[in-house]
Formats: structure tokens, C-alpha cells, sequence
């Protein structure tokens, strides 16, 4: 600090460009994708929107509106994301290819039409519009914690402050005041329903002569064989701006008003997404865990300094310890109690948040109303394949439900185990097979329950050109990629010949994780399957007529085999929710309108929001489940060596800020 007062502006970098910007901005991706496509290397500054950096007093000198991105250039300030485009093509003229060409020519004018088309369409209010009337919205990438953080930005409290910092900082009154008062007209904007749904009938209107010019791109790579952006060959600042365009659309749930519907803008869609510029600078933004983990630090430090640091370090090594200590006379008095289900009903289950077929168990227990208690079984780190599990369920598969003593494994058994044990609370999921409601519910269980869901998930993981628009990370497609694999295979070995009781079941786990990669492996196999999901989902729409038919007559509530909802249910709607997950809408809700109407409608069921769509949360599932990988890799120790660690770091960063 006492060495580099004042350097907040220093652009000493690479091309003598710095970039302030952040992460999730539509328009910081605008200009970081314009920056790879030019191949122009320079400095970044994440300006923290969490935390309204950009209404600083150091920003605001920078920036007068408090937006982002700025570029300063050799000491000179550009605003404006398509000004900034539009000085990196002048300025770097000479290197990459030329965003925006000549207007003289014709690529030049059907750049400069799009652009013009494009630019002035309001992203920002598309952006919240869904998140304040989230009916509008379709299948959102957003998660609702999230969804209400953004309701709560930029209003009331915002403005109070905008005003108290023009107070403090008479240079900067002006500037405050108008941006407490654009304040005001946005929260005015976004809440007014009809002007957003206007606006996005607008955005249609535009989209569609987006759509005709590709339909013109279309029949000139027919003709050439070369690859064609929207106004020709080079990917342009059309291109730019369209691209990042289609991914806020599709993570805010406006997929259904654009490339859903206009299959040439979606097959543009997936060809930008394999664009290696695009995939560096844009893609990466919908990956909500990374972000936040990339952007944690900045915001720790920024809100409360390394002192805080110092002081969270203390608490979690005084927690950590205290948990040793719990745990030791934890496992004094509970000894050998791993089975212990004295709970709620008798019933103990042991699951894993994201598997399917426990995401089934626990929908079907919801729907029953059924209280339980639950032991998670970390597949991350394969605690399935623990010797006091494997004794559990040899097969080594979760879900498993402990009833009374008595051990039952296979979602399809435990679902029919509940409801008949429990036939008296909640609906029956699997009504007699003498009603013809009975008969409904065991035709469509016998056809979907047979579904080979692992090799759907896995297929898409290994083939990732037979998904599309997937939930699923990289890192956890590299994750997934690696499990199961020869490495696995070689410790269920070790396992077997450590536990010689367990030897036959270690065994025979091994092989049938050599058997699961070599038909993972097979595409023409997964092809093959994913054919056959559409047939099984074809009857399924057919079913689905038939229950649109009864709604109109009877005015009631439908699910698939009638007003309740049942085992057939609890199957269909946990397989939609995996297929949309891993890229496979396209092949199921995307082009079959009932099934679609359906999942939306299963979507709005409580019992699944409580037990399924939560698990979609990445970072939620991440912040639950590390603690308990942490204490069964390593135990609390661990964390003690890690806060003592911090705490040093912190102690020296500190140091070096002085």
C-alpha cells in the first residue's frame, strides 16, 4: 500500500491495455471475446459487482455511469462495450482479423445492419425481467438464492446509498445523484411485466431476421463447404454480440424464445460454443461454482481485509479441534452404532444427493410425506465401496433404505417397499393392478424403469457431441471421465484381497466396472439407447394426450397415468429432470410439447423442488458435501493444519499490504 499508492490505474501490461470488468457482465464478455478473437493479450481487473465496486469513489472517477467494462489504453479511458469493440478494431488494425470491415464493402455493410440490429436491444432488462417475473422464464440457469440477491441489487437500499456517497464525495455529487436516479428507472422498468413482455416480443421480431440471414449463410456454405458466421466467413462484431446474446438468453431461461424455436440459430449456437475464443472468455460464466470460487477471495479481502482472514482462520481452527474432541467421545459412545436407525418411522436411508435412483427414493418418501432420517454415502470419494457398506449392499449402489433391521437396495424394490409397508400414508404410488389406473401406473414403470439412465448420464459425459447445452461442468466431465475407470478397478482388487469375507463382492464389482466403461466407451451403443429413449418417450406422449383430453373434460390436475401422482411419476419426472441436465433435452421435453408442459408443471411440485431440482445446485451441493469429504479424507486434523496454514498467509499478505 505505502509502495503502490495511486497505482490502481497502472496499465503496464501487454499491449498497454488494461480491462476493468467482471465476470458474469454481458458486456465485459463482449469485450473479452472481441480481445481473443483479435488475439490481443492484456491486463485484467475484476471489478466485484457483489459487493457494488463499481460504485466506488475510484471507479466512478474512472467510469462517471459506474459501469462496466472500461478499457484504459496508454493512460486513455474508452466506455461504452461497442465503442470498445469499435477502438480495438481502429487502433489494432493490424492484428486479427477486422471486427467490424469497411462499410464500402458488402461484409462491412451487413456487419454494421446486425450490429445495429442487435446493439441497442435491452439484455439488461431481458437479464432481470426474468427474474422478476420468472414465469416468463423457461428452464433457468439461475439458482434461487441467486434469483433473489438480484431482486434485492440495485434498489432501495442502493439508491440510499448512491445518495450518501455523493454526500461524502462532493466532486463525484453530480455522477452519484444520476446514477441513484437510473436507479429508480431500472427497478421501475424491470417490475413493469407488460414492458418486459413487449420488449421481448421485440427481441423475436429481431431474431427472425437473424434467422433468414442464416438461412442465406446456409445455402452459401452448401455451395463453398466453408465454415460461415452470420454475415459470412470471419467472425465478426455481429458475431460478437450475437453469441454472447444466445448464452444470457440461455441462462436466464429464454432458450424458448430463440434458439428453440429457430433451428438454424441453434445449430449457430452450437457451433459458436466449440469457438476456442468463446469457450475461454463466455462459456466459463455459467459455471456458477468456479466463479464464485475465482471471485471469493477478491471479495473477502475487499469487504474486510486480511484481518478477517486472520480471524475466520482462528474460529475454524477452534472449530476443527472441537470437532476432534465430539468426535472422539462420538465414537466412544457409538461405537459400531454405523447402522443405528432410530429415527422418524423406523426408516434410515443412505443416499448421495446427485445419484438418480436416490433422487427417486427421495421424491417417492416426499410424496408420501414420509419423515426419515438420511446418511449421505460420498460417491466423490467412493465411500460406497467402504467395507461397512459394501456388508450393507454388496453391490456397492446407493440408494439403500434400513427399515426396522431389514435392508432393502434397488429404488424400484424400496419405492414398492414403502408403499406397501406404509399403504396407509399419502397416495399409493403403485395402485392395485385390478384398476385400470393400477394398470396405467405398472405399464409405464415396466417401460421406463428398464431405462438405462447410467449409460445416458456417462454416454453423453464420454460422447459430449451427442449432448447438448449440458448442465455438467468440465471439470466434472474430466471428474466423471476418471471414475469408475482402471484405477477404481485396482483398489476394489486391493479391497477384496484386504477383506477376504467381502473378496466375491469386490470381485464382482471390479468386473462390472470394466463392463460399464468398455459400454460407456461405445457410441454406437449409446446411439443406440438414447434411439430407443425416444420410442419409450414417444409412448409416453401419446399417454400424455390422453391425459391433456381428461383435463379439458374434467377441469382437473394430470399427471402421466391420471390426477395422481405416482410410481410412474416419480420415474418420468426424476429421468426428465437427468436428461435436461446432461444435454439431452433436445432428444425428450425439447420436441414433444406434453412431455415438455409436463416437466414444467413437475417443476412447480413441491415435493420435487424439495428433493430433486435442488440438486441441479452445484454450488450448493459443493458447500454441503465438502465438509464431510474433508473429515472422512483426512479427518479434522486436516483442518487444523489448514487454518494454521491461512492464518499464516494471512498474517504475511498483511505484512506486504503494509
Amino acid at each position: 500500500m505505502a509502495a503502490s499508492s495511486g497505482s490502481r490505474r497502472n496499465n503496464s501490461d501487454d499491449n498497454g491495455l488494461l480491462l476493468y470488468h467482471c465476470d458474469s457482465s454481458f458486456f465485459s464478455m463482449k469485450i473479452r471475446l472481441a480481445l481473443a478473437v483479435k488475439g490481443l493479450s492484456c491486463k485484467k481487473q475484476t471489478v466485484l459487482f457483489p459487493i457494488q465496486e463499481n460504485f466506488e469513489p475510484w471507479y466512478m472517477r474512472l467510469d462517471p455511469a459506474g459501469l462496466v467494462p472500461a478499457l484504459v489504453h496508454d493512460g486513455k479511458v474508452i466506455s461504452d462495450s461497442t465503442r470498445i469493440v469499435d477502438y480495438l478494431d481502429t487502433v489494432f488494425h493490424d492484428r486479427g482479423p477486422r471486427l467490424a470491415p469497411p462499410v464500402d464493402t458488402d461484409l462491412g455493410r451487413r456487419v454494421r445492419h446486425f450490429r445495429d440490429l442487435l446493439d441497442v436491444l435491452p439484455v439488461e432488462l431481458y437479464t432481470y425481467g426474468s427474474i422478476y417475473h420468472p414465469d416468463l422464464a423457461k428452464d433457468s440457469m439461475i439458482p434461487r438464492m441467486l434469483r433473489r440477491k438480484a431482486r434485492s441489487a440495485l434498489g432501495p437500499s442502493t439508491a440510499r446509498r448512491l445518495h450518501d456517497l455523493a454526500a461524502m464525495h462532493p466532486d463525484l455529487a453530480e455522477a452519484y445523484t444520476r446514477k441513484a436516479d437510473k436507479v429508480g428507472e431500472r427497478i421501475r422498468e424491470r417490475e413493469d411485466r407488460d414492458l418486459i413482455v413487449r420488449l421481448l416480443d421485440e427481441l423475436e421480431v429481431a431474431l427472425d431476421e437473424v434467422e433468414k440471414e442464416l438461412e442465406e449463410r446456409k445455402k452459401e456454405k452448401e455451395a463453398s463447404g466453408q465454415q460461415l458466421w452470420l454475415c459470412g466467413e470471419s467472425f465478426t462484431a455481429a458475431d460478437v454480440m450475437l453469441s454472447c446474446l444466445l448464452h444470457r438468453l440461455k441462462f436466464v431461461g429464454l432458450s424458448h424464445r430463440s434458439t428453440q424455436k429457430r433451428p438454424l440459430l441453434d445449430a449457430y449456437y452450437l457451433q459458436v460454443q466449440q469457438f476456442a475464443p468463446f469457450k475461454a472468455e463466455v462459456m466459463y460464466t455459467t459455471n456458477l461454482p468456479y466463479v464464485f470460487v475465482r471471485n471469493l477471495p477478491g471479495i473477502i479481502c475487499k469487504t474486510a481485509g486480511p484481518k478477517l482472514v486472520v480471524w475466520a482462520a482462528m474460529i475454524t481452527m477452534v472449530a476443527a479441534v472441537v470437532a476432534m474432541v465430539l468426535k472422539y467421545f462420538k465414537m466412544a459412545a457409538s461405537s459400531g452404532s454405523r447402522h443405528n436407525n432410530d429415527d422418524d418411522n423406523g426408516l434410515l436411508l443412505y443416499h448421495f444427493d446427485s445419484s438418480f435412483y436416490s433422487k427417486k427414493v427421495r421424491l417417492a418418501l416426499a410424496v408420501k410425506g414420509m419423515s426419515y432420517k438420511k446418511q449421505t454415502v460420498l460417491s466423490p470419494i467412493e465411500e460406497n465401496f467402504e467395507p461397512w457398506y459394501m456388508r450393507l449392499n454388496p453391490t456397492g449402489l446407493v440408494p439403500v433404505l434400513v427399515h426396522d433391521g431389514k435392508v432393502i437396495s434397488d429404488s424400484t424394490r424400496i419405492v414398492d417397499y414403502l408403499d406397501t409397508v406404509f399403504h396407509d400414508r399419502g397416495p399409493r404410488l403403485a395402485p392395485p393392478v385390478d384398476t385400470d389406473l393400477g394398470r396405467r401406473v405398472r405399464h409405464f414403470r415396466d417401460l421406463l424403469d428398464v431405462l438405462p439412465v447410467e449409460l445416458y448420464s456417462f454416454g453423453t459425459v464420454y460422447h459430449p457431441d451427442l449432448a447438448k447445452d449440458p448442465m455438467v461442468t468440465k471439470s466434472m466431465r474430466r471428474k466423471a471421465r476418471s471414475a469408475l475407470g482402471p484405477s477404481t478397478a485396482r483398489r476394489l482388487h486391493d479391497l477384496a484381497a484386504m477383506h477376504p469375507d467381502l473378496a466375491e463382492a469386490y470381485t464382482r464389482k471390479a468386473d462390472k466396472v470394466g463392463e460399464k466403461t468398455r459400454e460407456r466407451e461405445d457410441r454406437d451403443l449409446i446411439v443406440r439407447l438414447l434411439d430407443e429413449l425416444e420410442v419409450a418417450l414417444d409412448e409416453v406422449e401419446k399417454e400424455l394426450e390422453e391425459r391433456k383430453k381428461e383435463k379439458e373434460a374434467s377441469g382437473q390436475q394430470q399427471w402421466l397415468c391420471g390426477e395422481s401422482f405416482t410410481a410412474a411419476d416419480v420415474m418420468l419426472s426424476c429421468l426428465l429432470h437427468r436428461l435436461k441436465y446432461v444435454g439431452l433435452s433436445h432428444r425428450s421435453t425439447q420436441k414433444r410439447p406434453l412431455l415438455d408442459a409436463y416437466y414444467l408443471q413437475a417443476k412447480q411440485f413441491a415435493p420435487f423442488q424439495a428433493e430433486v431440482t435442488s440438486t441441479s445446485n452445484l454450488l450448493y451441493l459443493f458447500v454441503r458435501n465438502l465438509p464431510g469429504i474433508i473429515c472422512k479424507m483426512a479427518g479434522p486434523k486436516l483442518v487444523v493444519w489448514a487454518a494454521m496454514i491461512t492464518m499464516v498467509a494471512a498474517i504475511v499478505a498483511m505484512v506486504l499490504k503494509y
